[in-house]
């Protein structure tokens, strides 16, 4: 279990849970088309999805007895030095199947373009197979992302398939499925 104040430090990035002070930058962030082309959950729309985000986060960290028995670690990415959140990442597991685990990253568009985001991924693929001790990591995308193909096939991620395994009118049905094993992550290193 981690604590509400963990960081994962980077070369040029800090990544940290989240707190209520990061509700006007993930707000700014999650409500913005432009930030979010290709998510597919909702736009923010107030500030009680903010809240409920947030309130959502806060239960995997700290021991939180309403836990989930699956797991998902978000983290707020701010370049380093700096205080505004300019994107989220994290690893857990995807709604529809819980027993898998997910790499996720989203960024401000003023910030895409600047290897953040491949970063970021990187940093979750190591808290992954580091920390938490995982065996395998896939990632999905839209398959017209082009951009965050490039990212997961620069954090080390192979394509192995499309994800039609799941429901069709499920928001990821037709998703270019990626994945990374603990022994390709090693002998990449």
């Amino acid at each position: 279990m981690l604590r509400s104040d963990y960081r994962i430090v980077t070369e040029r990035l800090e990544l940290r849970c989240f707190t209520v002070n990061d509700l006007a930058d993930m707000m700014e962030l999650r409500s913005n088309p432009d930030n979010n082309p290709f998510a597919p959950d909702d736009l923010w729309k107030s500030e009680q999805d903010a809240h409920d985000f947030f309130h959502f986060a806060s239960l995997f960290y700290d021991d939180n007895p309403k836990r989930p028995h699956w797991f998902r670690y978000f983290f707020s990415i701010r370049e380093r030095g700096g205080d505004k959140v300019i994107g989220y990442c994290g690893i857990g597991a995807p709604d529809f199947d819980r027993t898998l685990t997910e790499v996720f990253y989203g960024l401000v568009r003023s910030k895409w373009n600047r290897g953040y985001a491949t970063e970021s991924a990187k940093a979750m693929l190591d808290f992954g197979f580091n920390e938490i001790r995982l065996d395998r990591v896939i990632g999905f995308i839209h398959p017209g992302n082009i951009a965050s193909r490039r990212v997961l096939e620069k954090a080390g991620l192979t394509e192995i398939g499309v994800l039609d395994n799941i429901a069709k009118d499920h928001d990821f049905f037709g998703n270019t499925l990626f994945e990374i094993t603990r022994q390709d992550y090693c002998a990449q290193r």
